[in-house]
C-alpha cells in the first residue's frame, strides 16, 4: 500500500483526492477518496455530532502522516497498514454518507498518535475548581455525572469534560494535564430524586423510561460553567455513589494491583479497538479494528499510571449520600497543605 504525502495526493496521481482533514485535539488524519466524497461535510463539521472530544473537520490539509482513503465496494471492509500509516476503508457510500463512521477511524486513530505523545482519552469525568483538576472515575452508572452535577451547584466548578476526557503526560516533568474533552452532561431520569431543579429538563426529554437512558444537557442548563483551557491534574478519584442511599461513606487511598489494572484497562480500550467499532447505514459492522497497541506506548502509560497512582494519587469514594460525595471532593480538591 501507498503512502499518501500532501504532494502526491493533490496531484491525483493514484486515482484518489484529498477531501479533508479529520482532527481530535491537535492530532488528525486527512481524508482521501476516489471518484466522489461519499460524505455530508455537514455532518462532520458539527463538533458535538459524534461526541468526540475536541472534534473538527475542515478541508486544509494537515500535516498529519496518518491517512484514510475510502474506495468504493460492494463488500465492505477495513484495511489497515500502519508501517504506511494508511488505511482503506472500502463500501458502500451510503455506509460513509453521515460521517459516523469516518469520525470513528479517526478518532481511533489518533488516539495511536495521542500515545505516542503520552497522551490519552481516558473514560471520565473531569473538573477544576480554583484552578486545580480532577478526574472522576468510575464504570458507567457509577455517579461520576452525579458527583459533577452537584460540584457545580455547590462550588461552581468548571466542567472540563463529562464521558471522555483528553489527558496529556510529561514523563520528565511528572505533570499531567487535563486538556480537553466532551462538555454534553448527560444524566439519567433517576438524577431527578438528586436533582429536582432539572426535572423539567430531563422528563421534557425522556419522558418516563429507565434509568439506563441518559440524556444530553448542556453545562449551560445545568448551570455550570466550561474550563476555557487546560488544566493541570492534582486529583484523581474513583466514585462509587449508591443510588439507593444505603451505603455509609468510605473513602480511601487506592494504590494496590486493582487500581494499575482498571487505569490500565481504561487507557488502552480505544487503543485497542476493544471501546470502539465503525457500522454501516443498516448496522452492519464494516471490518475489524485491529489493536493500535506497542511496548512502547504500554510503556508510557505505565509511567503515567505510576505518576497517577503515586505522586497525585488515587483517592476511592463510595456510599449513598451524594451531597457527602461531592464535599469530600470539593475539601480534598481545596485542602491546603
Amino acid at each position: 500500500m501507498i503512502q499518501f504525502s500532501p504532494m502526491r495526493a493533490e496531484s491525483n496521481e493514484h486515482d484518489v483526492s484529498f477531501r479533508g482533514s479529520l482532527r481530535v485535539g491537535k492530532h488528525s488524519v486527512n481524508f482521501f477518496s476516489e471518484n466522489d466524497d461519499p460524505v455530508d461535510h455537514s455532518e462532520l463539521k458539527n463538533p458535538s455530532a459524534f461526541r468526540i472530544p475536541g472534534w473538527k473537520f475542515d478541508e486544509t490539509l494537515s500535516e498529519s502522516e496518518y491517512s484514510i482513503i475510502y474506495r468504493h465496494d460492494e463488500k465492505s471492509s477495513l484495511d489497515l497498514n500502519l508501517e504506511e500509516k494508511s488505511l482503506t476503508a472500502r463500501g458502500k457510500p451510503q455506509d460513509f454518507e453521515n460521517g459516523q463512521a469516518l469520525a470513528f477511524l479517526a478518532f481511533w486513530l489518533t488516539e495511536r498518535q495521542r500515545q505516542e505523545q503520552s497522551a490519552y482519552t481516558i473514560y471520565s469525568a473531569a473538573l477544576a475548581i480554583d484552578g486545580n483538576g480532577a478526574l472522576l472515575l468510575g464504570p458507567s452508572g457509577a455517579g461520576k455525572t452525579s458527583v459533577l452535577l452537584k460540584l457545580c451547584q455547590m462550588a461552581n466548578c468548571e466542567v472540563v469534560s463529562n464521558n471522555l476526557t483528553l489527558v496529556s503526560h510529561n514523563p520528565e516533568s511528572h505533570q499531567i494535564n487535563l486538556d480537553d474533552g466532551t462538555k454534553d452532561i448527560r444524566p439519567r431520569l433517576a438524577a431527578v430524586n438528586d436533582f429536582p431543579e432539572l426535572k423539567d429538563i430531563l422528563t421534557s426529554k425522556l419522558g418516563n423510561v429507565s434509568w439506563e437512558t441518559q440524556v444530553n444537557i448542556t453545562p449551560g442548563e445545568a448551570g455550570a460553567t466550561i474550563a476555557d483551557g487546560p488544566r493541570p491534574l492534582s486529583h484523581v478519584f474513583e466514585i462509587h455513589y449508591d443510588i439507593r442511599g444505603q451505603d455509609g461513606l468510605i473513602t480511601k487511598r487506592e494504590n494496590g494491583l486493582d487500581v494499575r489494572y482498571r487505569l490500565n484497562e481504561n487507557m488502552s480500550r480505544i487503543l485497542r479497538g476493544t471501546a470502539i467499532s465503525v457500522f454501516g447505514k443498516d448496522n452492519h459492522f464494516l471490518g475489524y479494528m485491529p489493536s493500535l497497541d506497542t511496548a512502547d506506548l504500554y510503556e508510557r502509560r505505565v509511567k503515567t499510571i505510576e505518576t497517577m497512582v503515586n505522586d497525585i494519587g488515587v483517592m476511592s469514594i463510595s456510599g449513598g449520600n451524594l451531597l457527602k460525595l461531592a464535599e469530600v471532593v470539593y475539601s480534598t480538591i481545596t485542602k491546603k497543605d
